[in-house]
């Protein structure tokens, strides 16, 4: 089934809480600006999505295939489509029905940060986008210690290497953002939305995580030592060489999880735990695992 124009500015409306009307103008907007730039020649990425692409094709003969007449066809532009690699992988997981409804407009307010403005968040945010642009050459690094950000919508920014050291980021909208070396010690993340983050090589060390939303995101090399990471959902999610010594994993989703070389001492998990490893791995970790049982078909064939 086809999803139709009219279909979209629904869709967006419901998210956002915006009137039909705002919706419908948003929608357009964004059309006639990708039309715009596509009939300029220009290329047009959008990160964990895909690209459109215009491509030239050179001039050809046709055959007509009713009366065997042949002609040159002219060159002409056409505009492909690209997919990239986590569009490619969401596409041939099964969909969750519930997630497409739990964002809505009461987790899009503005951000509200406490101590720090939204203007001054502003500032620092711009000053940490210049410095990782200019490769650390100009800008501020930005650092946001103990910052309340509650709520704080911040999805798709670029934070990577960002000090969140203790800030209260519960609930927050960190999805597809670029969290790459951000510092989250001891961060407050309950309830936070982190689906297709890129987290690789963060640290979450005593992080709170209880019940985060993590599906899919890029976790490798991450330091999740002692973490609370009770009922959080890890679908599908990267966790090559991450460190989960000694984290609370009750309850917590690890289904479908590439968990190759985790480092996984003493940490803390209950039957519900979809633990995704091979029985000899388990078997080994077992006796420092507080496990109730083991079931042979949660783990993948090898």
């Amino acid at each position: 089934m086809s999803l139709t124009k009219i279909q979209i500015i629904g869709a967006v409306s419901h998210h956002t809480g915006f009137t039909q009307k705002k919706s419908r103008e948003s929608v357009n907007t964004l059309i006639e600006i990708i039309k715009s730039k596509l009939e300029s020649g220009d290329d047009i990425k959008i990160r964990h999505f895909g690209k459109f692409e215009i491509k030239e094709k050179k001039g050809r003969r046709w055959r007509n295939p009713l009366s065997g007449t042949e002609m040159m066809l002219p060159p002409k532009r056409v505009v492909t489509f690209k997919a990239f690699k986590r569009l490619k992988e969401r596409l041939n997981t099964k969909p969750d029905p519930i997630y497409l409804y739990r964002r809505t407009h009461t987790q899009k307010h503005a951000v509200h940060t406490g101590v720090i403005s939204p203007d001054s968040l502003h500032v620092i945010l711009s000053s940490h986008k210049s410095w990782l642009e200019s490769e650390g050459q100009k800008g501020e690094k930005a650092v946001l210690i103990r910052a309340k950000l509650k709520r704080a919508d911040l999805y798709g920014l670029r934070l990577s290497q960002v000090n969140f050291q203790e800030a209260d980021l519960r609930g927050a909208d960190l999805s597809e953002a670029d969290l790459y070396e951000a510092n989250f010690q001891e961060a407050n993340l309950i309830g936070a939305i982190l689906e297709w983050a890129s987290l690789d090589g963060a640290n979450l060390k005593w992080a709170d995580l209880q019940g985060a939303d993590l599906r899919w995101a890029n976790l490798e090399g991450t330091n999740l030592t002692g973490a609370n990471l009770r009922f959080a959902d890890f679908e599908g999610a990267n966790l090559k060489g991450a460190k989960l010594c000694e984290a609370d994993l009750y309850g917590t989703n690890l289904h479908n999880t590439d968990m190759q070389g985790t480092i996984l001492n003493k940490i803390t998990l209950d039957y519900e735990t979809q633990l995704n490893l091979p029985k000899p791995v388990f078997d080994k970790y077992r006796q420092t695992f507080q496990v109730l049982e083991w079931s042979p078909a949660l783990a993948p064939s090898y």
